[in-house]
Parts: C-alpha cells; structure tokens; sequence
C-alpha cells in the first residue's frame, strides 16, 4: 500500500534562503480582471547558482559517507541525472537549473520603504504609491526575505496595516482591547 510505498522513499534537498536573484511583477494592462505578468527569474543571479552547486555537492557527499550508503543499498534513484558530488560545477550547475523551484513563499513584490527609494512600490504605512486608497498588508510588503515561514510575519504585517487604518480614520490605535 502507499505506507510500504512510503518507506522506501527519501527526500532530500536545499533551499537557498537569502536568493540575490530577483524577478517581476506587472501590470498586463489597466483591467484588473487581467492576470499580471510575473516573471520569477529563478537563479539569473550567478552568487544564486555558486551557492544552489555548493549546496548540493555536500549534499551528494553527505549521501556517499558509508555511514549513510549502509542506509542506502539496493535503493534506486528516481532520476538517473542526479550527478555525483565529484561532478563539474558546469555539470551540476545544469542540473540545479534542471530541477530549481521555489518554496512558493512569494515576498518582497510590493516592498515598503522610504520616500525617493525607487524599488520600494509602498511607503512606510504600507499605501502604494501613486494610487489613492490602497494598501498592501501581506508579505509583498517585506524589504527582504526573512529566512523562515511567511506565515507569522504576515499576520504581523496585517495587524499593523489596521492600526495604521484605525489611526487614519478615527478609530482607536487600541482597538485589540475591546476584543
């Protein structure tokens, strides 16, 4: 069944938690039914890819240590590919660019920042800039990525956005009290 199915299958990998590399997204046109252009540009930064083939030769040697291998016999490899770690950066670096993807935490889209930052798409009270009445209060807002789950910070984000609403149009900075 898939228990025994599961027993036999190890999963490794690596995740390179502060990428240089950086994509785009934008406006299609000025309906807002349509879908944006998102370009995640994944590893176009050289420093992405170094770091992506150091990471996953120790990978490969962790997994040749016969402390490891012992674990590993008659095991068969799902992907043929998977080069060794005595592999040429140029080898394993096409086999990075072959198998990278994200782990869909988007962020730092809509990044918040000071005044006269020109890659910064929101101020510091999270209101886009150059459009009336709008905020962003999720991730997008985040200058950097933060090297954990999303999740936490996020709801921070959106927490703090009400404030700002609730200082803004009358209501009280102190509204969790009443809850």
């Amino acid at each position: 069944g898939v228990v025994d199915l599961l027993s036999e299958v190890f999963i490794l990998g690596t995740v390179n938690n502060h990428p240089m590399s950086r994509g785009t997204v934008k406006l299609r046109s000025a309906n807002p039914y349509e879908r944006p252009l998102v370009d995640v540009n994944y590893l176009s930064d050289p420093s992405d890819v170094e770091a992506a083939v150091e990471s996953v030769r120790r990978m490969l040697k962790i997994l040749e240590e016969p402390d490891m291998k012992k674990y590993f016999l008659g095991l068969k490899v799902a992907d043929a590919s998977v080069p060794s770690a005595d592999a040429s950066d140029a080898v394993i670096g096409n086999f990075v660019r072959s198998r990278a993807t994200s782990t869909w935490h988007y962020s730092c889209t809509t990044r918040m920042g000071p005044e006269g930052d020109s890659s910064c798409v929101c101020d510091p009270r999270a209101r886009v800039r150059g459009v009336s009445n709008l905020r962003i209060a999720d991730a997008g807002l985040m200058p950097l990525v933060v090297s954990g789950n999303t999740n936490a910070p996020s709801i921070m984000i959106g927490d703090r956005v009400g404030y700002f609403l609730a200082e803004e149009h009358g209501g009280s900075a102190s509204i969790r009290s009443s809850l």
